[in-house]
C-alpha cells in the first residue's frame, strides 16, 4: 500500500531519482499483491478465481523481476 509520506516523495521527484522510487515502490506493491492473492487461494473458491490468482501472481512476479532487472542496469 503506498501511503501519503511515499506519494509526497514521488511527487516531489523527478528524473532518475523518481525512476528509482517508482520501480522501488511497485516493486513493493506487487510483492502485497502476491501475499494476499496467495493468501485468497489458501480458501475455496470458484474454478475461475483460483485461476485468476494464479494469474495474478505470475503476472506480478514477471513485473517484479523486470522492475528488479532496470534498478540494476541503470
Amino acid at each position: 500500500m503506498v501511503h501519503d509520506e511515499d506519494m509526497q516523495m514521488l511527487e516531489e521527484a523527478s528524473g532518475p531519482e523518481f525512476e528509482v522510487l517508482f520501480m522501488s515502490m511497485m516493486s513493493i506493491h506487487h510483492a502485497q499483491v502476491i501475499e494476499r492473492a496467495t493468501a485468497v487461494r489458501r480458501d475455496r473458491l470458484h474454478a475461475k478465481v483460483r485461476q485468476l490468482t494464479r494469474d495474478i501472481v505470475r503476472a506480478q512476479e514477471r513485473e517484479i523481476g523486470q522492475l528488479r532487472e532496470w534498478l540494476v542496469a541503470w
